[in-house]
Parts: C-alpha cells; sequence; structure tokens
C-alpha cells in the first residue's frame, strides 16, 4: 500500500511540534469541497497560528462578505476536519490563485466619473452575489434536514 505524503510527514511533523503545519494541510486539501468552487477558488488559506486561519484574498469585495461568513465557514471546515481546529478566520489583501489567467474588468458606467476608491467590477459583484446564494442556500437545506 502506497501512503500519500501527509500520511508520511504527519506524524514527524507532530513530533517536531508543528501540528499546525499539518492541519493547514489539511485544510488546504478540503477547501473546496468545504466552501464551495466558487469560494474556493477566490480565497486560500496559507496558515493556522493558534486556531486563527490566515486566507488570501484578492478582492476586497469578497473579504468582506467572507468577513461576514466568517462564523459559517468556520463551521464547515471543523465539521470537514471531524474536530473544532479552526477557531476564527482572519482575511488578508494577497493573490488567491496566483495560477489563475487575470480576466479583463469592466467597470461600471459611473466608476469612471468617481474619483478616489473604485467600486467593484460588475463581475466581481455578480461572481460573489452567486456564490453567496450558493452558500445559503446550502445552509438552509442543512438547517431544513436537521430539523427533520
Amino acid at each position: 500500500m502506497i501512503l500519500g505524503l501527509r500520511e508520511i510527514l504527519a506524524p514527524a511533523l507532530a513530533a517536531a511540534g508543528l501540528d499546525a503545519a499539518a492541519d493547514t494541510w489539511r485544510i488546504g486539501e478540503l477547501w473546496a469541497d468545504a466552501l464551495g468552487e466558487r469560494i474556493g477558488s477566490r480565497a486560500v488559506p496559507l496558515r493556522l497560528t493558534r486556531g486563527e486561519l490566515l486566507v488570501a484574498v484578492p478582492d476586497a469585495v469578497w473579504r468582506q462578505e467572507l468577513s461576514l461568513l466568517a462564523p459559517e465557514i468556520v463551521a464547515r471546515l471543523n465539521d470537514q476536519l471531524g474536530e473544532p481546529i479552526v477557531q476564527r478566520l482572519r482575511f488578508i489583501a494577497a493573490a488567491a490563485a496566483p495560477d489563475r489567467k487575470p480576466t479583463p474588468r469592466r467597470r461600471l458606467r459611473s466608476e469612471s466619473a468617481t474619483r478616489g476608491s473604485a467600486p467593484p467590477s460588475v463581475d466581481v459583484a455578480t461572481e460573489v452575489g452567486t456564490a453567496l446564494a450558493d452558500l445559503w442556500r446550502s445552509r438552509a437545506r442543512r438547517l431544513d434536514r436537521d430539523a427533520l
């Protein structure tokens, strides 16, 4: 039987006191499954320190929306992990997927007339709305299932 790299390294990391590295690895493996492809591809877990998961999110709109959903995200991650490893999330502005090709940004009509910070592109706002709707629908289904 061939063991995966995680199974080989986990005991060594634990012996060295680097359990958080092994937990971060596990979180990275189940990230997209726990949160869905849309959210999972826009945000990337970076490291776990004393229960706080640092997550890279390139777009301010996504950081804002994900911070509002942090309790739900923590619950989903811990549910997938099978133990309460993640206690809180901290979102930072960083490239989430460097290998992803940048998409052209369509500006809102009023954006060119405003000065200072620009509103999010139409594409990002639409994707955030769709991803959040998917997340809330799955939460509602789970609550309905638990109520039965």
